[in-house]
């Protein structure tokens, strides 16, 4: 007989999008990130979780101090934005 693993739902705002999130509870935080990489298009590298704090990727998602209806700040950027940033021209990054 299979156990099903422990959930928590939660959400995830990004942008000023708010996501419902439902997840393995001793999930890491860097399979929450891939998980969260699909729906917010924001790559896992680009990606930094403000739990309680900073989020370290090691540890689960119960050792972060996610709980049930809790809210999961996602700070990054989308790989377009980034690569817009790298192939702007050099004149327009300077003015800013």
């Amino acid at each position: 007989l299979c156990e099903i693993p422990e959930q928590v739902e939660f959400i995830v705002v990004f942008n000023k999008n708010k996501h419902d999130v439902t997840f393995a509870y001793d999930a890491t935080v860097l399979e929450l990130k891939a998980h969260l990489e699909r729906i917010s298009g924001v790559p896992q590298s680009a990606q930094k979780l403000i739990i309680k704090g900073m989020a370290r990727d090691t540890a689960t998602l119960r050792n972060s101090g996610i709980v049930k209806g809790g809210k999961v700040m996602l700070v990054g950027s989308k790989m377009d934005d980034i690569l817009a940033v790298k192939s702007a021209p050099k004149e327009i990054l300077e003015e800013k």
